[in-house]
């Protein structure tokens, strides 16, 4: 990973996959946009989430909160730039 793949100047959108179902209290914490249970690799399956998140500090709670409530964080990617933002 390259120090310029995540970007932190301002909203992006995010793919955050988990290994566990999210719960309802995640859910009303963030506006997850979507969840996705997909293939992760060859043996195991995870939670695709996409968020709109707008800044680092929005992130890093996301991040920590999932870390908190013993969520398996496998990836977190940025997607592209929040539709509308500046």
């Amino acid at each position: 990973m390259q120090k310029h793949d995540l970007h932190f100047d301002g909203p992006g959108r995010y793919l955050i996959v988990i290994k566990e179902k999210v719960s309802q209290d995640i859910f009303e914490m963030f506006h997850i946009k979507e969840v996705q249970d997909d293939l992760v690799n060859m043996d195991e399956h995870g939670n695709h989430l996409i968020i709109d998140i707008k800044d680092q500090s929005e992130l890093m709670g996301l991040l920590n909160a999932l870390y908190n409530n013993r969520y398996t964080i496998i990836k977190v990617e940025y997607i592209i730039k929040v539709p509308g933002s500046t």
